[in-house]
């Protein structure tokens, strides 16, 4: 493999003999930190059960973390929107018959396709403008099993649910099928160009089963109704959706899952959530046999 990319001074060179600048359209701020290039391919879970992983990388750029994930990939497959970028890397690998470059942009890719029916991880170093989009398509595949994203520390703070966080559908979801953590913050002075806010790294792993009675698309219609309103209460929010109920009914069903009917859907854990969604249910089966 040729010569570590992650540094500030390698970086530029090789940008000064592709004759190529960073394109702010496209969000791309590479990575010249070795250290958290280092940290980034090493938290590729080690209790997976393939020994040889098959990897996709978004946005992969100049290959910084290419390199790196490249020694510890069975497949390494690199998604590149970029036609310079990803010329240079085919080049690069151009000797790694386990690495392969896919031109597309990544909110048009279909990630199971692309790891032929295999189990896969994700790494990315993700513009802000793609962060939501991406993260709710990564949602919908089935064969991933982690997801380690580069993002913006705001936008890594919106994708991760728990106590004491203001929720949203997307952080619902993704807690759904996986449970999230963040892994560590990275600096401005980590990329090229020095963005003017702090990066995280998080990770998301694969849940065995979804940690809910229900399924997502029996507990989504509440959540969708629950975050219509943002500025109204809960109660306001569910009477005023299309789900069918008036207001008693509402405040009943909340007050017998003990959930406050003043509070906003942004307080509400997906737990809260399934529990409405059962009593929901339950009710309208009730209503059914009577």
């Amino acid at each position: 493999m040729k010569k570590e990319i992650a540094t500030p001074g390698s970086t530029g060179r090789l940008l000064k003999r592709l004759q190529k600048k960073p394109e702010k359209r496209l969000g791309q701020n590479f990575l010249v930190d070795r250290k958290t290039a280092l940290d980034i391919a090493a938290s590729l879970p080690e209790d997976r059960e393939d020994a040889a992983p098959v990897i996709i990388e978004i946005g992969a750029g100049l290959g910084a973390l290419s390199q790196l994930l490249a020694a510890r990939a069975g497949r390494l497959i690199l998604l590149e929107i970029d036609p310079a970028l990803a010329s240079h890397l085919r080049q690069m690998f151009a000797a790694c018959p386990q690495v392969s470059v896919v031109q597309q942009d990544a909110l048009q890719a279909d990630f199971d396709a692309l790891a032929e029916g295999a189990a896969y991880h994700v790494f990315g170093n993700l513009p802000y403008h793609i962060t939501s989009e991406l993260a709710e398509r990564m949602a919908g595949f089935q064969g991933w099993q982690s997801v380690t994203f580069l993002l913006q520390k705001e936008a890594a703070e919106r994708l991760l649910s728990g106590p004491g966080r203001q929720n949203c559908p997307l952080a619902l979801h993704l807690a759904y099928c996986s449970q999230g953590r963040c892994l560590f913050d990275v600096p401005p002075a980590a990329f090229h160009p020095m963005p003017q806010v702090d990066s995280a790294v998080i990770q998301l792993r694969r849940r065995p089963s979804p940690p809910t009675d229900l399924p997502w698309e029996k507990i989504e219609p509440l959540i969708r109704a629950a975050f219509t309103l943002r500025r109204k209460s809960l109660l306001n929010a569910l009477t005023a959706s299309p789900i069918a109920g008036d207001k008693p009914y509402w405040q009943q069903m909340l007050n017998n899952c003990g959930i406050d009917p003043q509070t906003r859907g942004e307080a509400l854990s997906l737990e809260d959530f399934n529990r409405l969604a059962l009593a929901v249910y339950a009710s309208e089966l009730a209503s059914e046999l009577s």
